[in-house]
């Protein structure tokens, strides 16, 4: 990041740290906060995309494989205290959201739309497929055939001196 080292008293990151290296991440989170500044992370635990749509299921799985250590919130459980930060709430919640409650709060499908254009973006998939993935993903929550299970860790942290 561009910011000089000790800069922010607080560095808040909501559900993105998934989608970047975490140790390089953390690495720079720790350099840009104050001494005994704050990371406060919400960010997933275990989770999965259910669906009977076999394409949709089979794109999705390429883009975000099943992730072995129980997703980024558990793994900043374990990474945190190897880097002097303490951990000092952990608030676990748990999440399921249907396709109809999908389509209610992003009527414009404006985080799926990103999300594809991420993916083609970072080489995962080419146009063609990014807009079958996002017409099957439209599909599916119009016939409700999509439920979004997952666990969300409310975590902060204080950088230690």
């Amino acid at each position: 990041m561009v910011f000089h080292d000790r800069t922010f008293d607080i560095v808040r990151c909501d559900l993105c740290l998934e989608h970047v290296d975490l140790s390089k991440a953390l690495l720079e989170i720790k350099r840009v906060l104050k001494v005994n500044g704050r990371l406060i992370a919400l960010e997933d635990g275990a989770g999965n995309v259910y669906s009977s749509d076999e394409v949709l299921i089979k794109t999705y799985d390429s883009i975000l494989s099943s992730r072995g250590d129980g997703g980024t919130a558990i793994g900043l459980q374990f990474m945190l205290p190897n880097m002097d930060f303490d951990i000092i709430c952990l608030i676990p919640e748990p999440f399921l959201q249907s396709a109809q409650e999908i389509t209610r709060n992003d009527k414009d499908w404006i985080k799926l739309r990103a999300l594809g254009e991420s993916m083609v973006t970072k080489g995962v998939l080419t146009e063609e497929e990014n807009k079958d993935f996002c017409k099957r993903f439209i599909e599916a929550c119009g016939a409700n055939r999509i439920i979004v299970a997952a666990m969300l860790f409310v975590i902060e942290a204080v950088k230690q001196k």
